[in-house]
Order: structure tokens, then C-alpha cells, then sequence
């Protein structure tokens, strides 16, 4: 009669269990990171939205000083200088030799003025979009970073918590087989605690994945420190305030920026 005594093995529950004892190991533990928080850390840090930034300081010095008059021009030189025989090339030879110095101020024409200080200003709005809408998508990758590692990581729990029952399951059915029953309810068992290994081994690869992705905007995040209870089923805003908003948002925003930057160009 084949025997069914043998350990099965668990690679990603051994894993969970490395990092409990870790945790507890740890003589304090990490700070939680929360989905506001994740959130939070990635805009602060972006390198992309400090670009943004300077992008921005940049047109609007640019804007200040386009209605401005252009600098004022010093010039000097010498008329009727003499560059030819004996006398060349001196000041005091020809009575008609005249040396002048002085500034020069060109005034454009105040429409002029005003287009160009409306270019500027429209260039300023154009770079205030870019940098909103960038800071949308730090904020959604880094949200959608966050939820794919804390949905691993409960998935990871529930397939932990079938297993224990499916190992229950293969010790009951092992018995019966040892007390003459049939031998395909322990076949059957046993093939169930392998596919629930499988399908551990594949979700702790996807959290390998998105806590990667989630590194990518806050670089010290760690699988242990993702934690807390988000509610998924209530919008932040209502649903008038989004139908209102929706030109003000990721790429329309933009759009509409750069139309008024072309109207004004």
C-alpha cells in the first residue's frame, strides 16, 4: 500500500514564517506604510516633479521680464576719424573728428510688450500643467504600486489559511486510506496542497513585482512595512465634484494649457 507520511514541502509558507520571525525578532518595528502614506513619500521624493518644479521657477522669471524694456545699450565710438596719410588714425588732426558716448533705450511698442507678457504667461500655465499632471501619475503608479503588494500580500494570507485546512484535509484522508478507504480521496488531497503551493509560489512572485514598482517611489519600502486597511468602497470625492473636475485632470488638463499657449502665440 503506498505510503502518504512523507512532508509536503512549502517554499512561500516557509518564507512567511522567515519574515514573522524577522518582525518579532526586530527590536522595534518598521514604521507602517500606509496607502496615504506610500502616496505622500513618492510625490516628496520624485526627482520627475523637482524637475517640474525648476520648469516652473524658470517661466515664470522668464514672465517678469517679458514686458520688461530691453536693456539699456552703451555706445561710443569716433566719427570722421582720419585713416589715410600722414595724419591717420589721429583724433586731434581734423577739426570735423568727433568722439561721442552715450546710452541707447529702445521703447517696443506697448501692444508689443503685452503680447510677448502674455506668451510668458501662457507659457507659466503650460508648465503649472505639466506639473500638476505629473504629479497625478507619481500618485496613481505609486497607489497602484501600494495596492498590488498589500492585495499579494492578503491573497499570500488566505491561501495560507486553505492550505492549513488542506492539510487537515490530506491527514483525514490518509487515515481512511490506512483504515481502508479509498486511495483517490489522498491522491485527490494531496494534488490540492501542491496547487495551493503553486499558486503561493505565483502570487509571491506578483508581490516581488509590485513592491518593486513600489521601490521605485519610495525607495525604502519593504513588503513588512506595507500595512493598513484602505476603503475601497467610497470615492474620496462625490460624484458631482468629479464630473465637474474632469477637464482639470491628467492629460485634458494639459491639452488645454497648451491650446491657450498656441491661441496666445
Amino acid at each position: 500500500m503506498p505510503r502518504f507520511d512523507r512532508p509536503f514541502p512549502r517554499p512561500w509558507a516557509g518564507a512567511t514564517g522567515l519574515l514573522l520571525g524577522l518582525a518579532l525578532a526586530s527590536p522595534s518595528r518598521a514604521e507602517l506604510l500606509t496607502l496615504p502614506g506610500a502616496v505622500h513619500r513618492a510625490v516628496a521624493q520624485a526627482p520627475r516633479l523637482e524637475a517640474q518644479d525648476a520648469a516652473i521657477s524658470a517661466a515664470q522669471e522668464d514672465a517678469e521680464r517679458a514686458a520688461a524694456l530691453p536693456d539699456p545699450m552703451l555706445e561710443f565710438g569716433i566719427d570722421n576719424l582720419p585713416v589715410t596719410g600722414a595724419d591717420a588714425f589721429d583724433p586731434n588732426a581734423d577739426d570735423m573728428t568727433m568722439k561721442r558716448i552715450g546710452l541707447r533705450q529702445d521703447i517696443p511698442a506697448g501692444a508689443k510688450r503685452q503680447a510677448r507678457r502674455s506668451l510668458a504667461d501662457r507659457r507659466v500655465d503650460a508648465a503649472q500643467a505639466d506639473a500638476v499632471a505629473e504629479r497625478l501619475v507619481v500618485q496613481r503608479q505609486a497607489a497602484e504600486a501600494w495596492i498590488d503588494v498589500w492585495a499579494a500580500q492578503h491573497q499570500r494570507h488566505t491561501l495560507g489559511q486553505l492550505r492549513e485546512q488542506a492539510e487537515l484535509a490530506t491527514t483525514l484522508a490518509k487515515a481512511r486510506v490506512r483504515g481502508g478507504g479509498e486511495i483517490g480521496d489522498a491522491l485527490a488531497a494531496e494534488a490540492a496542497v501542491l496547487d495551493l503551493d503553486s499558486r503561493g509560489e505565483l502570487i509571491e512572485g506578483e508581490e516581488a513585482q509590485a513592491l518593486a514598482r513600489l521601490r521605485r517611489w519610495v525607495p525604502d519600502a519593504d513588503a513588512a512595512s506595507v500595512g493598513g486597511d484602505p476603503d475601497f468602497s467610497a470615492l474620496p470625492y462625490s460624484r458631482n465634484q468629479l464630473v465637474a473636475s474632469v477637464e482639470d485632470m491628467g492629460p485634458l488638463l494639459t491639452a488645454h494649457a497648451r491650446v491657450e499657449f498656441a491661441a496666445a502665440a
